[in-house]
């Protein structure tokens, strides 16, 4: 009866196992694909998608789309097929040049990768260089050394990536006018420990990025990064940092805030700024803005927590000069000493309130719903 069912049917009931998690996805397709010819045609294109990569299977999976070490031996019609590759889980399995083999053969289709802990290097650069359909690469869990003017080289040409997670390395690399960075980019999430000279090269980043994340920046002076923000940051719709910016101190927010016009998501890091009140990084936001031009901020995470933070975050946005802001949060770890006191929860639920009657006015057609606004406090591990 199932083999006897119309081509849509199967399509559709496809499209419902493709939503499961990934590793009963695989299992439930597979599956699928023994039942008839009908099948097996429409299940064998979402089974090679976005394979579900392990330790247990990866042999097979090799086996699959690189049959032979040869390139001209026995092609597969499999490799065209693969989408999404998320090698993030697997340690020693693999080897460098066997990626770079994977590489090679998936370049026709693969338009995500997620590069493995060990087995990704610089001798995969160049089969990486041929996946021109790319439009999201990872390499933020890959320990060998990369420079940035290395990667840049061999990424700069990929038209399409507009995501890009990586491990960079302290080195300035301005010197070499013929490195830049994949014309389409619009995300740009960075790891690794370096100063302030590493970001001259950013500076280059092309206009279309919307979202800069730095984990690190606690080696980083606030002016270096104030500067390469009065380039970049026109277009910024998101910034997260990670950690402290050396100077930070003396910043308010007006000084975030002015080369950020379109900004709508801010995370920032006070740990190791020593909050006690006399912080005046949300001091001073009058002087930017007034209440008739509202700066665009929407959501706002601060890892950090104090009570004369919590009020100038208040004040801020019931004078109208944060009026757009819909969502705080306060991100408390678990080495925080200091305990919560009622009358800080009183404050955090006033602001709560707050940002709720502010998005119940905006109405049903607006970007972050009542249910989403509002105020709280996180803790983490």
């Amino acid at each position: 009866m199932a083999a006897t069912l119309p081509p849509e049917i199967i399509l559709h009931i496809v499209s419902h196992i493709e939503r499961l998690p990934p590793h009963l996805r695989q299992r439930e397709l597979w599956a699928a694909t023994l039942i008839s010819r009908s099948w097996y045609f429409a299940a064998v294109p979402a089974l090679y998608h976005t394979p579900f990569i392990s330790s247990k299977n990866f042999t097979m999976f090799v086996r699959t789309i690189c049959p032979s070490i040869n390139a001209h031996i026995r092609r597969t019609k499999f490799s065209t097929m693969v989408k999404n590759l998320n090698m993030s889980s697997l340690v020693h399995d693999s080897s460098r040049s066997l990626t770079a083999r994977i590489l090679i053969r998936l370049k026709e289709g693969l338009e995500v990768f997620d590069a493995p802990l060990t087995s990704f290097a610089i001798n995969c650069l160049a089969a990486l260089s041929k996946c021109q359909h790319l439009r999201q690469l990872n390499l933020i869990l890959v320990t060998e050394t990369i420079s940035l003017r290395q990667l840049l080289h061999s990424i700069s040409k990929l038209p399409r990536l507009e995501l890009l997670s990586m491990r960079c390395k302290d080195a300035p690399v301005a010197n070499h006018p013929d490195v830049s960075w994949p014309p389409s980019l619009k995300s740009l999430k960075v790891s690794g420990l370096f100063t302030s000279r590493t970001l001259d090269h950013f500076r280059l980043l092309p206009r279309t990025l919307t979202s800069l994340t730095i984990d690190d920046t606690s080696q980083i002076d606030y002016g270096a990064l104030e500067a390469l923000l009065k380039v970049i940051g026109h277009g910024l719709e998101s910034l997260h940092l990670g950690s402290y910016p050396i100077g930070f101190q003396d910043v308010t927010l007006s000084d975030w805030l002015r080369p950020l016009p379109k900004l709508k998501s801010l995370y920032v890091s006070l740990l190791g700024s020593q909050i006690d009140g006399s912080l005046n990084i949300f001091d001073g936001g009058k002087r930017l803005y007034d209440s008739h031009n509202s700066h665009p901020l929407k959501q706002l995470e601060l890892e950090g927590f104090d009570l004369e933070l919590v009020e100038s975050v208040f004040d801020l946005v019931a004078d109208g000069y944060l009026g757009c802001l819909r969502q705080v949060i306060f991100i408390r770890t678990s080495c925080t000493t200091r305990r919560l006191t009622r009358h800080d929860l009183q404050s955090v639920h006033e602001l709560d309130d707050l940002l709720r009657a502010l998005a119940r006015e905006d109405g049903t057609g607006a970007s972050m719903e009542e249910h989403q606004a509002g105020a709280e406090i996180v803790e983490i591990g």
